[in-house]
């Protein structure tokens, strides 16, 4: 018995309470899983310029394609993100084709499942390119309205 007396038990009250105060920190924020870091630096500073908003969360990669590295401009996550947008819908096309023409079961609900996916990611993408756009935007407009 005296070796469980080495253990500190919490209540369920002093876990909320260490979960809230880690995540009002602005530093961190809970994914489901874990603590990771609220935005990459690169990031959060493109979201200080473009006005304070946070960035949209950086969606999936298509296969064949990688994500821009965090010290990236603007410009190139529009570009990015752009290229995944399409890349994203047309793999959603094709999986809706492919399912269509599949009788019901297991491979159709499979396919269903990839187009789903893939529009959601399609979607992601569009959401990252145009904040990305904005911040391009912004920017340019900053840079004619100085002397």
């Amino acid at each position: 018995m005296a070796s469980y007396s080495y253990y500190q038990y919490q209540t369920q009250a002093q876990q909320q309470q260490q979960q809230t105060s880690a995540a009002n920190t602005g530093a961190m924020t809970w994914n489901g899983t874990a603590w990771v870091p609220a935005a990459p630096p690169a990031a959060a500073a493109i979201a200080a310029s473009g006005g304070g908003e946070a960035p949209p969360p950086a969606p999936e990669a298509p296969p064949g394609h990688s994500a821009p590295p965090p010290n990236s401009t603007p410009q190139a996550y529009v570009s990015a993100y752009s290229t995944f947008y399409q890349e994203w819908k047309v793999q959603s096309q094709q999986q809706s084709q492919l399912a269509s023409s599949l009788p019901p079961g297991t491979g159709r609900d499979e396919a269903e499942r990839r187009a789903q996916w893939a529009e959601y990611y399609a979607d992601q993408s569009s959401r990252c390119a145009h904040y990305y756009n904005t911040v391009v935007s912004r920017g340019s407009v900053q840079q004619q309205q100085q002397p």
